[in-house]
């Protein structure tokens, strides 16, 4: 079976196969292979691939890892779980917002908490100044799901 992870990554990243193969050391064919027939790559070669196009071994060779190694990085990609967005620092958010550099998007069912908090607000005015884009999506009132998810707070 063909690895389409691994064809999108290098067609995201402009990479050609040629490329790639040199830069990890390998036969061009080699990468074909891996690309096409679904070949899994040595470790040190997944390893090498993942590192130049940005990405997590698993990401693009899911099946490769054992499942501890796969929970080892799902354990590293979530650095926190709050229950409630109620429950999420203040600070939090500023920070999350602040390291965006293309894009902000918020979806709500009201959003209360974001027109309550006027540092938010400038942030949010800075980022769009500076060219990132700033999209705050709303729930329909008159929807009956979010009608619901009023009367339940």
């Amino acid at each position: 079976m063909a690895n389409e992870r691994l064809r999108v990554a290098l067609l995201e990243h402009g990479a050609t196969v040629a490329a790639l193969a040199e830069a990890v050391g390998v036969d061009a064919k080699t990468v074909e292979r891996w690309i096409t027939q679904g070949r899994v790559p040595y470790r040190k070669h997944r390893f090498a691939v993942a590192k130049l196009l940005g990405l997590q071994e698993a990401d693009l060779w899911p099946g490769a890892l054992t499942s501890q190694q796969t929970a080892a990085v799902s354990e590293s990609e979530i650095v926190t779980v709050y229950p409630h967005r109620w429950a999420v620092p203040k600070d939090t958010w500023g920070r999350l917002f602040s390291a965006a550099e293309r894009e902000i998007g918020v979806l709500v069912y009201s959003g209360i908490f974001i027109a309550q908090d006027t540092g938010i607000m400038r942030l949010f005015a800075k980022k769009a100044r500076a060219g990132v884009r700033v999209r705050i999506l709303l729930g329909d009132p008159s929807c009956t799901e979010v009608a619901r998810r009023g009367r339940w707070s």
